[in-house]
């Protein structure tokens, strides 16, 4: 069975054929991370928004913390990017 290049390892000079695939953690935890405040926000809004008297934790919710969770991931994302093109610059 062939495994599909690595590109990364592709783009600093590996073997297309035999490169290990290489999984970056902050990837994934920080997209799954903005995925899940986002899902936050959503149900604190929809639950505000079908309430007749908002309760105030749903309203830190919806207006601070899932803001500042899904703001929070994606600089570790952004970071992680920054991270990631040194690297393939330095081996360059």
């Amino acid at each position: 069975m062939m495994r599909r290049p690595s590109t990364l390892m592709t783009a600093i000079g590996g073997r297309a054929d035999t490169a290990p695939t290489m999984q970056i953690p902050a990837f994934s935890a920080a997209s799954q991370g903005m995925a899940r405040a986002s899902q936050r926000f959503d149900g604190a809004a929809q639950r505000i928004a079908t309430s007749s008297t908002p309760d105030p934790d749903e309203l830190v919710e919806a207006t601070m913390l899932a803001p500042a969770a899904y703001t929070a991931n994606a600089t570790v994302l952004h970071v992680a990017a920054e991270t990631q093109k040194s690297l393939i610059d330095i081996r360059a």
